[in-house]
């Protein structure tokens, strides 16, 4: 119950720091921001495989939309100006869809936007903690920041990786994070601040103490973060990129003392932490629809439930059904081989079935026990991006090509399972005798 009591007191503290800052963006000097906005309507032109330029284009479009003399209504509102003139291009797709946003953003800084478009459903924290970033330096200055900060994170992550739990697990944790496009985020404004995240999370569970108290404030503050900075993009890897860390850091130790793999207590910490997790996650995308529907007062918060219902297919005028779910899981595996059907296909084949050879041979040969809850531990890892793909088809349908991103840590599993279930040179508790 304690632990319960400060984890509900600190998710207040963390919505009210977040009410406050896109309040008070606002009011903030704009300095530069003008020409930065007007410089990165040619930056985002350039075309780079990966990243979502329209969701970068309407970030921007929001700083420069904000209004100082409605700062907490404009807070809420978080709209992005286009010209009546121009048509809206969200249902577009190839570059019609890309540029879209950067025509938005053109016409806002060339004066001739004179319309807005409402995005309060996400808190884009992105936007407001940015805003007064870019009134000093430009676009190519936070993403060069971006980058250099994505970097120095994945050579810490790595470097705890290799020195707490072995070089299989750094270097699978490489390949898997090479699979789903690294660095290529860090290189987009709303992509780069999740896999900071995500990054950022997997040193912090590496080096601070396992309390559970402190571990169940760490997933929460996480999730919680996520929803707040960006809008909806790839979120899985900020829960579970540190949360199998942190479960290998502890089956490393068990292996150290000749234990079997994995326990109920152990279970129990993961399905704990997920549920942090997903209270920060879910509790904080509430709290934006309530508050912005007490500010904006026009209904605001039915069309956040009705969006919800859209993303998870299950809207009556857009339903998906059983097939659709799993082809919206097929298209996200695809885009870890995105080159053509067929290759994908022959890779993905190939792959399976080279690493089910090394399960194999694994197994065959003396290994550590892998009980029930050890497997379930290990499937419930590995299946949870495709029950979230399944349970939010329509978004992981039609935005595959970056919501692939989220299976970074079922990879991550899939390279490492033969490294986890062989001895590596433990003792076997029964006979005492090395393997």
């Amino acid at each position: 119950m304690k632990v319960f009591t400060k984890a509900l007191l600190w998710l207040v503290f963390l919505n009210a720091a977040y009410f406050c800052i896109v309040s008070t963006a606002p009011l903030l000097p704009e300095g530069r921001l003008a020409e930065s906005l007007r410089n990165a309507t040619l930056q985002l032109n350039g075309v780079v495989y990966g990243l979502d330029h329209w969701a970068d284009g309407v970030a921007m479009n929001i700083m420069g939309s904000m209004n100082p003399a409605a700062p907490v209504r404009s807070g809420m509102e978080m709209a992005y100006s286009t010209s009546s003139a121009t048509p809206n291009d969200d249902g577009a797709s190839g570059p019609a869809y890309f540029y879209s946003s950067v025509k938005w953003l053109a016409e806002l800084v060339s004066g001739k936007a004179d319309a807005r478009v409402e995005y309060s459903r996400y808190w884009w924290g992105v936007a407001a903690v940015m805003r007064p970033v870019l009134s000093v330096v430009g676009l190519g200055g936070v993403l060069r920041a971006f980058m250099l900060c994505t970097m120095l994170l994945f050579i810490w992550a790595l470097t705890l990786l290799y020195r707490k739990i072995g070089a299989a697990a750094a270097v699978t944790f490489a390949a898997s994070m090479a699979l789903t496009d690294f660095p290529i985020p860090s290189l987009s404004l709303v992509s780069a601040p999740e896999l900071i995240l995500a990054l950022a999370s997997v040193c912090a569970v590496l080096r601070m103490r396992r309390d559970p108290t402190l571990l169940t404030l760490l997933f929460l503050t996480v999730g919680s973060l996520d929803v707040f900075l960006v809008p909806l993009v790839s979120p899985m890897p900020t829960l579970l990129l540190p949360l199998t860390a942190l479960v290998l850091e502890r089956e490393r130790e068990r292996e150290r003392e000749r234990e079997n793999f994995c326990d109920w207590p152990d279970c129990k910490l993961i399905l704990l932490l997920c549920f942090a997790w997903a209270a920060g996650y879910i509790l904080t995308w509430a709290t934006k629809w309530v508050l912005t529907g007490v500010v904006l007062g026009d209904g605001s918060f039915e069309r956040a439930l009705s969006q919800v219902l859209y993303r998870a297919g299950a809207r009556s005028d857009d339903s998906y059904s059983l097939i659709d779910r799993f082809s919206a899981i097929g298209d996200n595996v695809y885009y870890l081989f995105p080159y053509s059907l067929a290759a994908c296909s022959a890779i993905l084949g190939a792959a399976v079935l080279v690493q089910a050879s090394r399960i194999c041979a694994a197994l065959r040969v003396p290994h550590r026990r892998v009980g029930m809850f050890g497997w379930l531990a290990l499937a419930f890892l590995f299946l949870i991006p495709y029950l979230w793909y399944f349970v939010t088809a329509q978004h992981a349908s039609i935005h595959a090509w970056f919501a692939f991103r989220n299976q970074a840590s079922s990879v991550w599993l899939f390279l490492l399972l033969p490294s986890l279930i062989r001895a590596r040179g433990c003792a076997d508790k029964d006979s005492g005798e090395r393997l």
